[in-house]
């Protein structure tokens, strides 16, 4: 049994070995709490036993921006290493930052992780990621005995309205605006080349092949350090790819070919667009193709006067520049074409993903068949009730 001490502090000895001759060799250790107590006796065990290092503990957000710094940043791109900053800076470290390590407790860390219940799944993975490498590299070092993130539980994040494919009006609609309006040029490349909105926005006149009729995509406007757009690497080496240039968008290049080096939505000196330039691009043409909504505002008056007239502020588009990308796709999978071959068209890194995609379709196509011959049989059934 521990002893109280005249301090407060309870000790209490351990013995870690014996001498030549028999006798026990001990250790004393002491505590403000029996659990520290206890704790205490599992780290002189470690060092004087097992011969692990006694590892103090440590602040939490001391150890998980050295976790980062060191574990996880060198091997990030860019756009990742702001991501992780991001949640770290604002999600986790407020919540468990000026916490020691070893007392963070299992049911804290789900307590918080349920406030996130209705959050984007892209956010609570992100969180649970972060807990989870931290403590994970903590007990692996010798810091703590135990994960206390290792039963996590994952909340239900929100319900996110699926991507679709276009239908034949919103086809027609965007075809409309392609050949029609000042800024159409955006819509063909997304339209007709299924590429991400960075990739798109990185083109340059040079990497057409005229001959050949394909494009190379080698390149990615970011705008993870604010408006202005920096040319950065793709997402990944699979992302470095060359498309076939349907016949349609080739004739519509063509005719407004221009230098090697220059963009295809440059700014003024051949410099990327910038992403508020981009967004008002896109609500002009989600206006044209009848696909955004007018939203009403409450502003003061006066506010507005100031307000220079934005057509950002006043409408809503109903989709966003992904959509192209899955409605490609969706073109591939009616055209027959081979899901590695669709892979590599659209730049996955991941086969799982193109698989994902397919097996969706297939399962819609599957829905709609099943519809139909419920109408078949219907009819069938009616039939059958008709007198002769």
């Amino acid at each position: 049994m521990p002893k109280k001490q005249s301090d407060g502090r309870y000790r209490a000895k351990i013995t870690i070995g014996a001498t030549a001759d028999g006798k026990p060799i001990v250790k004393y250790v002491s505590g403000r709490t029996r659990r520290e107590l206890e704790e205490a006796k599992q780290t002189a065990r470690a060092h004087f036993i097992d011969g692990a290092v006694n590892v103090q503990d440590k602040l939490f957000a001391e150890y998980a921006v050295a976790w980062y710094r060191a574990k996880k940043e060198p091997h990030l791109s860019e756009p990742s290493r702001v991501g992780y900053r991001n949640f770290l800076n604002n999600h986790v470290l407020p919540a468990f930052g000026n916490r020691m390590l070893r007392a963070i407790q299992p049911f804290e860390l789900q307590e918080w992780l349920n406030g996130y219940a209705g959050k984007s799944k892209t956010t609570i993975t992100m969180v649970m990621t972060i807990l989870r490498n931290v403590f994970n590299s903590a007990c692996a070092e010798g810091i703590l005995q135990r994960d206390p993130s290792l039963a996590l539980m994952r909340p239900k994040p929100a319900i996110v309205e699926e991507r679709r494919a276009f239908t034949a009006e919103e086809c027609a609609q965007i075809e409309q605006s392609i050949f029609h309006h000042k800024h159409g040029m955006l819509f063909a490349v997304l339209y007709y080349l299924g590429v991400r909105r960075g990739e798109a926005l990185g083109l340059q006149w040079g990497d057409f092949d005229w001959q050949n009729e394909t494009v190379q995509i080698q390149r990615d406007i970011d705008y993870t350090h604010g408006s202005r757009g920096v040319v950065d690497n793709l997402k990944s080496a699979a992302a470095d790819r060359h498309i076939p240039i349907p016949e349609q968008l080739f004739n519509l290049l063509r005719s407004k070919r221009s230098l090697p080096h220059l963009f295809l939505f440059g700014a003024a000196g051949n410099s990327p667009l910038s992403y508020t330039t981009f967004q008002r691009r896109w609500m002009e043409l989600m206006i044209d193709a009848g696909m955004a909504v007018r939203v009403e505002r409450e502003e003061d008056p006066k506010a507005q006067k100031k307000r220079r007239p934005d057509v950002r502020f006043d409408w809503k588009a109903e989709i966003t520049p992904h959509y192209f990308r899955h409605n490609y796709a969706t073109a591939l999978y009616n055209a027959g074409v081979d899901p590695l071959v669709a892979m590599r068209l659209l730049g996955h890194s991941d086969y799982a993903t193109t698989a994902k995609i397919y097996t969706h379709l297939n399962n819609m196509h599957i829905k709609d068949a099943a519809q139909q011959l419920k109408k078949v049989f219907s009819k069938e059934k009616v039939a059958e009730k008709l007198p002769d």
